[in-house]
């Protein structure tokens, strides 16, 4: 999972996005949407410090954190990951 927070931080170091992207080994458009987000939603470095990156994630992009934490099973019950449950 990228890690959102980390992009905030390089930016906030004045890193082109070509460089943190490379650093945070996403694509370029990564780093672009998760800055565009960030704008979005008044997150900046100084406020995303505070917060842990799965929060900074969640503020950001709160679809595609909860996608990453369940997945469909074959009965169509969703389940957490990781569950011994589907057995």
């Amino acid at each position: 999972m990228t890690n959102h927070k980390e992009i905030l931080r390089l930016k906030s170091l004045g890193l082109t996005n070509t460089d943190i992207a490379a650093a945070c080994t996403c694509g370029r458009n990564t780093v672009t949407r998760t800055l565009a987000r960030a704008q979005e939603n008044g997150l900046t470095w100084e406020k995303a410090r505070a917060m842990s990156q799965q929060e900074v994630s969640l503020k950001l992009f709160p679809e595609e954190v909860h996608q990453h934490q369940c997945h469909q099973c074959q009965w169509g019950q969703t389940m957490p990951m990781g569950s011994d449950l589907h057995n």
